[in-house]
């Protein structure tokens, strides 16, 4: 028999699935039908119909359970749906684990009947499904699987196995965030050039209009492509963004101030890398990770020692503070981000433009000599940014233990008829199964 998954909190984890005498549940139901299949969203106009993905239903994801009780929940199965033809939808099931515990393999069936989950004497053996994943303590995992649905049929049954492990340490399977998708920034402050001190500001940052008519690869895209860092941050989709689709100030130049916060769970390393045109300054967590370029603003922030430090206040945006180019070269940090929230605080500068400064030319664009009067289309401004997170490893594992996903009306008794929900396969291994009505 099983030990109890509530010994997993003490370290006495038994390893397996094991054999419980769970009986023989009867009134097993074969198939799916239009009428029979679990409606588990709240039903009201805001329900989505049929080929909309729609919320993803939850079901429990119960650890060491068997003997008349549902065993420890360590996390939850997310279902969704998406139509892709015809009557083929695409079926998401996601493994999400709650803290303190962690994934080390998955094995996924989808099946349109409980006859079509692989089963020897009523026990079904995960190793002969068809979607199966070897992991390292990962906190979630995720499939796609394409159903096609007979005539009449609206729902699936699904078979979702884990090998799970306490961890006093939750590890973290790094990710990347990017500016326009996954790294949102929202502003906080702005101002003129020619105005000493922010105003206060709102809204998330926007896609910026992109030089030369906001084509598709655009001069800032192409550019960018020529820099390591730069290809980092298209393989990773990340856009440019600025307060507004086209600048407010484009003779006197803008400075903003926008926030983007990530939340880690462990404590990690990474790489923030960023440019704008023109130029930036960015602090993590209250301390600057950017330092400015010297006496006069070269090619790294774009901007002079002085205005990097001065950045509310100074009023001269002109060549000698913010220059004109260099933006086409990425900056790469180091970062250490704690557990929790990181906020990183984003200064963007677009340069002051008029007939009384002066500038190197950029090759291809326009030849070095005095600037023209600045305007919406000569003058745009926008950045780009995106963050490496590192993976941490969870540490303090206790044995492992098997898991499954169950109905949400789940009791965990063995003697319980299964509902249209899903229940106890039938043979006398502990194992659930639950049912998908497809949205």
């Amino acid at each position: 028999m099983v030990k109890s998954f509530r010994m997993f909190a003490l370290g006495i984890f038994a390893a397996g699935l094991g054999v419980c005498a769970d009986g023989n549940p009867t009134g097993l139901p074969d198939r799916l039908s239009a009428g029979s299949g679990p409606n588990l969203l709240v039903v009201g106009a805001g329900v989505p119909g049929p080929g909309t993905a729609g919320s993803p239903v939850s079901y429990p994801l119960y650890a060491g359970g068997c003997g008349g009780g549902t065993g420890t929940l360590v996390g939850h199965v997310l279902v969704s749906s998406t139509l892709v033809s015809g009557s083929t939808y695409a079926v998401t099931v996601t493994y999400s684990m709650l803290s303190g515990f962690c994934l080390d393999e998955t094995h996924l069936q989808v099946a349109l009947q409980l006859s079509g989950v692989p089963q020897k004497n009523g026990n079904p053996p995960p190793g002969q499904f068809d979607n199966s994943h070897s992991l390292s303590c990962a906190s979630s995992d995720s499939y796609t699987v394409n159903v096609t649905l007979p005539t009449g049929e609206n729902g699936v049954v699904i078979a979702a196995h884990s090998v799970v492990h306490g961890v006093t340490s939750p590890g973290f399977a790094g990710a990347n965030y990017v500016s326009g998708s996954t790294m949102t920034a929202n502003l906080v402050h702005r101002r003129p050039g020619n105005q000493s001190g922010f105003s206060s500001a709102s809204g998330a940052l926007v896609a910026a209009w992109e030089p030369p008519n906001n084509t598709d690869p655009s001069l800032w895209d192409t550019q960018l492509a020529l820099d390591p860092n730069g290809q980092w941050l298209q393989t990773n989709s990340a856009d440019w963004v600025w307060e507004s689709f086209r600048v407010q100030d484009p003779i006197q130049g803008t400075v903003i101030e926008a926030d983007a916060v990530i939340n880690v769970p462990v404590a990690t390393t990474g790489t923030f890398r960023i440019t704008c045109d023109n130029g930036y300054r960015v602090d993590l967590n209250g301390v600057t990770i950017s330092s400015g370029d010297g006496a006069a603003a070269g090619t790294g922030t774009q901007l002079s020692n002085d205005f990097a430090a001065n950045i509310a206040t100074n009023t001269n945006l002109k060549q000698v503070n913010v220059s004109g180019d260099g933006w086409e070269t990425v900056g790469a940090y180091n970062v250490n981000l704690v557990a929790g929230n990181n906020t990183f605080k984003i200064f963007g500068v677009n340069e002051y433009m008029n007939t009384d400064d002066t500038h190197p030319g950029f090759p291809g664009v326009r030849p070095a000599g005095t600037d023209p009067v600045g305007t919406i289309d000569n003058n745009p401004a926008g950045c780009i940014f995106g963050l490496a997170a590192n993976a941490v490893p969870a540490t303090g594992r206790s044995g492992s233990e098997t898991a499954w996903g169950a109905p949400n009306d789940f009791t965990g008794s063995p003697d319980a008829a299964p509902t249209a929900q899903g229940g106890n396969f039938p043979g006398k291994n502990w194992a659930t199964w639950f049912t998908y009505r497809i949205r």
